[in-house]
């Protein structure tokens, strides 16, 4: 296992100045697996009908937290629609009707 204070002393010491464009590709790769496995977990666990929380990374940030109905899942993104009434007034366009929402978006409630 790498010591994480090691590698971010490193860092900032200018030890890995040559590689940090390389070190950078790497992190964005790990991310985006990591989006895409959570993705592909949440679309064997959720279903149609269940209530899940749109996260508080969603742009735009007044859909964070609010409480939506999964109306259909396929496996990166769900059709989604808000149930809760005040939340409907406060989304604005999104609050008529139902979108999609990729799934790294989507927390159980």
């Amino acid at each position: 296992m790498i010591d994480y204070s090691e590698l971010v002393e490193a860092i900032i010491n200018g030890n890995l100045d040559e590689r940090l464009d390389s070190i950078w590709n790497l992190i964005k790769e790990r991310k985006s697996i990591q989006r895409k496995l959570k993705a592909t977990k949440l679309a064997s666990e959720l279903k149609v009908g269940d209530s899940v929380r749109i996260s508080s990374n969603v742009s735009p940030k007044k859909l964070a937290h609010m409480k939506v109905e999964i109306l259909e899942i396929n496996p990166t993104t769900a059709r989604v629609q808000i149930t809760d009434h005040v939340d409907k007034l406060s989304a604005g366009k999104w609050g008529y009707g139902s979108f999609k929402l990729p799934l790294n978006l989507v927390e159980k409630d």
